[in-house]
């Protein structure tokens, strides 16, 4: 292989494990906020499938798991004047209640959250989802 064609391979291979490693680095989170991640990725998916199949248990589960989770922007929703549209947790159980779906598990997790704690997130941001140019899409803690 010619100077030139190695040259341009190196080039290639080590660009490609640069971009690995930045993604990996994004994803270098305390196992906590992981968790979370994933906490609120499952909550929003089922949020909207339970809007689509009118399913209150289902609506109730996403908003049991939200209740920890703080503010969840809606995904898919436009920023509307710099600020995104949220899951109003009151009205998703309200919603369950109205599908006879049994509210009395989800509504005490909403009563007995917390705030996230402060060490590990800023006190007023939110959830949001973002995707990238080759459509990978990730939840994200934004100050």
């Amino acid at each position: 292989m010619p100077w030139s064609r190695k040259y341009i391979f190196a080039t290639v291979a080590l660009a490609g494990f640069a971009a690995i490693s930045a993604v990996s680095a994004q994803d270098n989170l305390p196992p906590e906020q992981l968790a979370m991640r994933t906490r609120v990725q499952t909550a929003a998916n089922l949020a909207m499938i339970a809007e689509a199949e009118q399913d209150g248990q289902m609506m109730a589960v996403a908003a049991k798991l939200m209740s920890s989770a703080g503010r969840v922007a809606k995904p898919g929703k436009p920023a509307a004047d710099g600020k995104p549209e949220f899951f109003d947790l009151k009205a998703m159980l309200s919603t369950a209640g109205g599908l006879g779906a049994d509210t009395g598990k989800a509504t005490e997790a909403l009563a007995m959250s917390k705030p996230l704690p402060a060490k590990d997130y800023c006190a007023i941001g939110y959830w949001r989802e973002t995707c990238d140019y080759n459509n990978y899409c990730r939840w994200e803690y934004v100050c």
